[in-house]
């Protein structure tokens, strides 16, 4: 079953480390902390969210989009396809998807679902077609930068020249270090600093969540929020139990309590402005750590930019 969607990044932020960026996609990195030196609940504006669909936050120029980083890992499977030849072994890769979106967006919905007419039809599974993965478990994508080969009809020889794992030579050539995977990557990211981290400021978004989570109003306004759910019928401290509630997968096709449920998620969270307050204090926390690591974030789009020329001569782009 897929629940209906959320951004990829905000999935990691809210359940697990995984989108998106396409987020899924990213994987995840911890610099150290938080990313902020300063301590304590920053002021924040409550603004009206005139476009659902488009909440941009401080680190979102920063974070790669699902697009670029297809177009990263299809120029890192070129370079490894590249690899395994002069080995003498043909190696087919996975396809890329790279009809996904070429920018990094966080929708009312990263917060609480904003659509009452798609929880009416659909409650938390995805609208046929739609392409929406699952919220709970972070989806999935045809794959990233970092995925190690793999298939049940890869021979010995071929898994240790993509992997490096095994014999040190394979047809009397040496094998790269970490094999052809890890030597796509260096090849990539030649030209920029050895510790570039495609990863580094959505971990930054990532590592705030605790003290999102944890600010006194966001939760003012998830016990607001959850109050309202009482009241209908329903008992969820948050909106991420809600969509993570087991009954839901126990059917293809969503329920009349199912749907009952994310309508309610929605008139409660306009109630209670649950949307417009969690942007705003996320928006607070992430302009703090934009302003504290202006110059490493600096350092981080001089080489993202360097990547991304190297991604597009290896793709004739």
């Amino acid at each position: 079953m897929s629940v209906t969607g959320r951004s990829t990044r905000r999935t990691g932020a809210w359940v697990l480390c995984g989108l998106l960026p396409l987020l899924t996609a990213l994987g995840c990195s911890s610099p150290d902390g938080d990313g902020s030196s300063q301590d304590g609940p920053p002021p924040i504006e409550v603004t009206r969210i005139s476009d659902p669909a488009n909440i941009e936050q401080p680190l979102n120029k920063y974070i790669l989009t699902q697009r670029q980083t297809q177009l990263m890992f299809a120029a890192e499977q070129r370079l490894r396809t590249a690899c395994a030849q002069r080995f003498g072994l043909s190696w087919e890769p996975p396809p890329v998807d790279l009809d996904v979106p070429d920018t990094f967006r966080y929708g009312a919905d990263a917060y609480i679902r904003y659509d009452e007419d798609a929880a009416r039809r659909h409650g938390y599974h995805a609208a046929a077609g739609s392409g929406e993965r699952d919220a709970v478990d972070g989806g999935s994508t045809t794959g990233t930068a970092g995925d190690e080969p793999s298939g049940p009809r890869m021979s010995p020889q071929l898994r240790t020249v993509l992997t490096g794992q095994g014999s040190g030579t394979v047809g009397g050539r040496k094998v790269p270090d970490g094999g052809c995977v890890e030597e796509a990557r260096r090849t990539l990211r030649k030209g920029t600093d050895p510790h570039w981290d495609e990863n580094y400021p959505n971990s930054l978004a990532i590592n705030l969540q605790g003290k999102i989570d944890e600010d006194p109003r966001v939760v003012k306004v998830l016990a607001k929020w959850s109050a309202c759910m009482k009241q209908a019928g329903f008992d969820y401290a948050r909106p991420k139990d809600a969509w993570a509630d087991p009954r839901w997968e126990a059917s293809d096709t969503p329920t009349a309590q199912e749907r009952a449920v994310a309508v309610a998620e929605v008139r409660c969270g306009r109630t209670a402005r649950v949307a417009e307050t969690m942007a705003a204090v996320e928006r607070a926390y992430q302009e703090r750590v934009a302003d504290d690591k202006s110059q490493e974030l600096a350092e981080y789009d001089r080489g993202k930019e360097a990547v991304m020329r190297r991604v597009a001569e290896l793709l004739g782009r």
